[in-house]
């Protein structure tokens, strides 16, 4: 009754022009029938999650979570399908499965994203929607994920971000998606529900994007600092720290298209921004750069740290003329690592 009440004002209220959104729909409802049985307020204890979310640099929009909520309290990911099921918990119920997805969704976003794939923030998501998906294989594997489980988690957010997942046809999406997970319990089947299941060298003849920082954050999970003397792992800097480093600095490559290329119908900020003139690394070491060029700054490395940095170690390739070259050999051994972890 509860439910339906709420529902007939917010069927009202748009009617007349006052945008009442979905999530926000959802968390009246849930928190008036545990108000009314159990004295307790979802609104409140989501908040509560949202602020933890916040402090280590996750700020995730209602939206998102609700559907999450909505998804492993009844496996449907509308809220018109999902309604009937909601309204038929028992306020106790709902508040059980608000403890289930708190757990899952922590396990999802410290364990798996940040510690595991070593993606510091959503920002480095093509689509913050991928984080329902995650959730949810979470909450079905009982938030313990094995090492293939999570090489599994690895190659499908890495696909699923140049595939656009949820960006353009989120409904259906994801409604295909959760539908895999839920007979499957595989997250290697979701990759079958993707247009393109290999990944395309072309994917990285382009501006840095949201999906290049998804694979970049995987690959550079196991990689040091980009200092001299680094002993600290890319993986163990917080995500406040985290920093977008172009190792040709901006003003270099203006200087190599005078002296060597020619300004003619080149858009600087493109090839600055090429995913091979990219990586990431602390603030530290960034500022310890700021604009030094790279045949001064590399050659102070470590060569292993370079070389997990996917950098070649051709010193001649630091060198402003060679630029477009860098940019080539550094594709290939991008390209190489990814292919090494397909193939694992």
């Amino acid at each position: 009754e509860i439910f339906e009440k709420m529902s007939q004002m917010f069927v009202r209220l748009n009617y007349t022009g006052t945008r009442v959104k979905m999530p926000h729909l959802m968390i009246a409802l849930l928190t008036g029938k545990m108000r009314k049985e159990l004295g307790a307020s979802f609104g409140k204890k989501l908040s509560e999650i949202v602020s933890q979310l916040e402090e280590i640099g996750w700020d995730i929009g209602e939206s998102t979570l609700m559907r999450t909520y909505l998804v492993i309290s009844t496996e449907e990911t509308k809220f018109n399908e999902g309604r009937k099921k909601l309204n038929n918990l028992s306020a106790r119920e709902i508040g059980d499965y608000l403890e289930k997805f708190q757990k899952s969704l922590d396990y999802a976003i410290k364990k798996v994203l940040r510690s595991e794939l070593n993606i510091k923030k959503p920002e480095f998501l093509k689509s913050e929607y991928v984080i329902v998906t995650i959730t949810y294989y979470a909450y079905l594997k009982n938030n313990a994920l094995t090492p293939s489980e999570i090489k599994g988690m690895a190659k499908w957010l890495i696909l699923a971000s140049f595939n656009r997942r949820y960006t353009g046809r989120l409904e259906s999406d994801l409604f295909e998606d959760i539908k895999t997970l839920a007979t499957s319990k595989d997250i290697n089947t979701l990759v079958k529900n993707l247009q393109t299941t290999q990944v395309q060298e072309e994917w990285l003849d382009k501006p840095v994007d949201k999906e290049h920082l998804t694979m970049l954050s995987i690959l550079l999970r196991d990689s040091y600092d980009l200092l001299k003397g680094a002993t600290v792992e890319l993986r163990n800097v917080n995500s406040e720290n985290i920093h977008i480093h172009h190792i040709f600095p901006k003003k270099q490559i203006e200087m190599y298209y005078k002296e060597y290329g020619g300004m003619k119908d080149i858009d600087i900020e493109a090839v600055y921004d090429h995913v091979a003139n990219i990586t990431l690394i602390s603030d530290k070491a960034n500022e310890a750069i700021k604009d030094k060029h790279p045949d001064e700054y590399l050659s102070e490395i470590d060569p292993e740290i370079l070389k997990s940095h996917m950098i070649p170690l051709n010193e001649k390739l630091w060198k402003l003329e060679n630029y477009p070259k860098f940019l080539e050999e550094r594709k290939k051994l991008i390209m190489k690592r990814v292919s090494e972890l397909f193939k694992s």
